[in-house]
């Protein structure tokens, strides 16, 4: 019981992953044009088939008796660097032996599964650095299971499914559900090709692949592990799978807001001088004026210059004035969380209630819809400690955004 809900809580976890990576890709498309990357890819594997049923000569490693072979062909279709979907189609043979209790089993099965892959490395250290040629991967998903099973004892059949005549003519292939999960590393050989190791168990609904029901309550299992080549389809060869995550997920320089807090001290810096200067300028006159006592004609015509060029001075001044103080009021750019978007405007309070979040939100009227936000942010990464808190609130499909030029742009 304890196996099940794991596996729901897993299957639930990695569908609202790609719930919200789905909306993130779409709003990029959007916002950024047509994607430039393949996402299709098609791989063909082959390996290891080894049971984990009753009739085994081991608990955990199988004997060499056991070690049997099967083929897999897989069509990806790679959401993002961090998220895949795979259809997976697997043909092979799977054998147990019981030498204490001189039983057999001999199976032969095919099965089909769609399974959610998702990069590890990727997905732990999304701004970090991490190879841009190995790719570690878990993957989870669901499937059916199509076999034939007969067991021996004393080389003689005892029991069997998929079978007639005491086991002796095929007859249909008897149908199970089957979840798959397991662990990979990808590794790229060039931009069309990739090589691949996998190794994963079948937790399947049935005691009867070994043909023997009567065993443990323990369902039967299967593990295959293989070597694989990945290729990538089409005339494009640069793939999602391998797109980096600043170009396709979190897009921007970053040091641009670090950029204008520098040429803000900079420009402080200039306009406390200008003063300075003026200070000095408007005491000079001052005593000119007072020591002027002769040549009135000479002294009205260069007191008026000199006002003149005080009054420009002061211009300058008020004008760097008021940039200085449009600096300090905050960037015509800053970085937000996007929580929500709707076609009808609904109030900020109400917004607040439905997402069931307890930060401020604004709302802004874009391209026909009212895009929801929440926090003004200098830098990307203080926006995504804030996304992380909202996520952690339930709403995980928000999303990191810039807003610039009055539009908001994805990161």
């Amino acid at each position: 019981m304890k196996r099940k809900e794991m596996f729901r809580n897993i299957t639930l976890l990695l569908i609202l992953g790609l719930l919200s990576q789905t909306q993130l890709i779409a709003d990029n498309n959007e916002d950024q044009g047509a994607n430039t990357y393949n996402r299709f890819s098609v791989g063909l594997s082959g390996g290891v088939i080894s049971p984990f049923t009753d009739v085994r000569e081991n608990p955990f490693f199988p004997d060499q008796d056991e070690i049997t072979f099967g083929g897999r062909l897989m069509l990806n279709f790679h959401l993002s660097p961090v998220y895949t979907l795979q259809t997976n189609v697997l043909y092979g043979e799977m054998q147990g032996i019981n030498t204490e209790e001189n039983r057999e089993f001999e199976t032969d099965l095919i099965e089909a599964t769609l399974n959610a892959r998702i990069s590890i490395n990727k997905l732990l250290n999304p701004q970090g650095r991490y190879s841009e040629s190995v790719n570690f991967y878990g993957f989870v998903g669901a499937g059916l299971l199509a076999y034939r099973s007969r067991l021996y004892e004393n080389n003689e059949i005892i029991n069997y499914y998929g079978y007639k005549d005491q086991g002796h003519t095929t007859d249909n292939l008897k149908p199970e559900l089957i979840i798959p999960y397991g662990l990979g590393i990808n590794f790229k050989v060039s931009e069309r090709f990739d090589i691949g190791l996998e190794t994963g168990f079948r937790y399947s609904t049935s005691r009867r692949l070994d043909a023997w029901p009567y065993g443990s309550d323990h369902k039967d299992q299967y593990n295959f592990t293989s070597i694989g080549i990945t290729i990538r389809l089409g005339s494009n060869t640069r793939s999602m799978d391998w797109a980096p995550l600043s170009e396709v997920m979190y897009p921007g320089d970053v040091t641009r807001i670090d950029d204008l807090e520098r040429r803000m001290d900079t420009l402080a810096e200039d306009a406390e001088a200008l003063h300075a200067t003026h200070e000095q300028d408007m005491e000079a006159m001052r005593v000119q004026v007072e020591g002027i006592s002769s040549e009135k004609a000479e002294i009205m015509q260069r007191t008026v210059q000199l006002f003149g060029a005080v009054e420009d001075l002061a211009g300058e001044v008020s004008r760097i004035d008021a940039e200085v103080e449009k600096l300090k009021e905050g960037p015509d750019q800053f970085y937000s969380v996007q929580v929500m978007a709707l076609k009808e405007e609904l109030p900020l309070d109400e917004a607040r209630k439905h997402l069931g979040i307890p930060f401020d939100l604004a709302v802004y009227h874009i391209n026909g819809w009212y895009k929801y936000i929440s926090g003004q942010h200098k830098n990307l990464e203080e926006a995504i400690l804030h996304m992380q808190r909202i996520w952690g609130r339930g709403v995980r499909d928000a999303f990191v955004v810039e807003y610039r030029d009055g539009m908001l742009y994805p990161r």
